[in-house]
C-alpha cells in the first residue's frame, strides 16, 4: 500500500525519564510525553515513582546525584522487574572525579 502510513494505536513512543534529586522530593519528567511528577524522597514516594516508571517502561532514567540523596531510590529501582535494556544513569557519575582535574598553565 504505496502512500498509506500504517498506525498502530498501541504502539508507544521511546521514554526517557529524568529526576532531579532532593532530600524531601523527586521531581520527574518523562520525555516525549510531556508528564512531570513530584514524590516525596521517602519509601512511599519511592515505590510511587517506581509504579509511575513501571507503567511507561523508560528506555533510560537520568538521575541526578545530590549528596547521598539519590542513594535510597538507586537501592529500591534495583529490585524493579523493567524489560532489558534499562537503565539508571546518575548525572554526577558521568563527571571526571575531581582530582582528576587539573588546570593547565597558561603561557
Amino acid at each position: 500500500m504505496q502512500g498509506k502510513v500504517s498506525f498502530q494505536e498501541d504502539a508507544m513512543p521511546v521514554v526517557y525519564a529524568g529526576v532531579d534529586v532532593s532530600k524531601e522530593w523527586l521531581d520527574v519528567h518523562l520525555h516525549p510525553l510531556g508528564e512531570s511528577r513530584r514524590f516525596s524522597n521517602d519509601k512511599t514516594g519511592i515505590d510511587q515513582l517506581k509504579r509511575l516508571l513501571a507503567r511507561h517502561r523508560p528506555k533510560s532514567i537520568v538521575m541526578e546525584a545530590t549528596g547521598k540523596f539519590h542513594r535510597p531510590p538507586i537501592t529500591r529501582f534495583g529490585s524493579m522487574a523493567l524489560p532489558s535494556p534499562w537503565s539508571i544513569r546518575c548525572a554526577r557519575a558521568c563527571l571526571p572525579a575531581p582530582a582528576a582535574i587539573s588546570p593547565r598553565p597558561i603561557g
